[in-house]
C-alpha cells in the first residue's frame, strides 16, 4: 500500500506541474529555518523567485539569517495564519522539523498553495499518507526534495 502511494504520489506530481504559473516570478514564502537546505533558496541568483515571507519563530536562527544574507525584518512573521494573510505566496517551501510538514500542507493545500518539503516527508507512514491525500483532494503540487 505504502508504494502505491508513493506511485500515486508521482504522478499527481507530474499531472499537477502541468499547470502553468500565474507570474513569471514565483513568490515564495520559507517555512522554518532549521534545515540546511533553506540555504539553497536564499543563495538563489536567479530573478525568477521572490521570497515574500519566512515564517520562523526562533529568534537565534532569524538573527543568523538576517545578518547572513541581508534579510529585512518585515520578511519574518510568528504563523502561517500572519504570513499568508500578509503575503498571499504563490507557493511555500518547508525547511522545518519533519515532523511539522503535516502541518504546513494541512494549512496551504486547501488554500490551493504549492508545497515542498524536504525529505524525509513525513516521520511516518500515516503522515505520509495524509499529505498525500490532501494533496490530491485539493489538487495541489507536492514536491519532496
Amino acid at each position: 500500500m505504502f508504494s502505491e502511494t508513493l506511485i500515486f504520489f508521482s504522478i499527481h506530481i507530474i499531472y499537477s506541474s502541468q499547470e502553468k504559473p500565474k507570474d513569471p516570478i514565483l513568490r515564495l514564502a520559507v517555512i522554518g529555518l532549521v534545515h540546511d537546505h533553506v540555504n539553497w533558496i536564499l543563495n538563489r541568483q536567479k530573478e525568477d523567485v521572490k521570497i515574500v515571507g519566512i515564517v520562523e519563530t526562533n529568534k537565534k536562527a532569524i538573527a543568523r539569517y538576517k545578518k547572513r544574507y541581508s534579510l529585512s525584518a518585515d520578511l519574518f512573521f510568528d504563523s502561517y495564519d500572519i504570513m499568508y494573510e500578509t503575503v498571499k505566496p504563490d507557493a511555500v517551501s518547508a525547511f522545518n522539523p519533519t515532523k511539522e510538514h503535516l502541518n504546513v500542507v494541512r494549512y496551504f493545500a486547501p488554500k490551493g498553495i504549492p508545497i515542498m518539503v524536504e525529505k524525509p516527508m513525513a516521520t511516518n507512514y500515516e503522515d505520509a499518507h495524509e499529505m498525500t491525500t490532501l494533496s490530491k483532494r485539493f489538487n495541489v503540487p507536492l514536491l519532496v526534495n
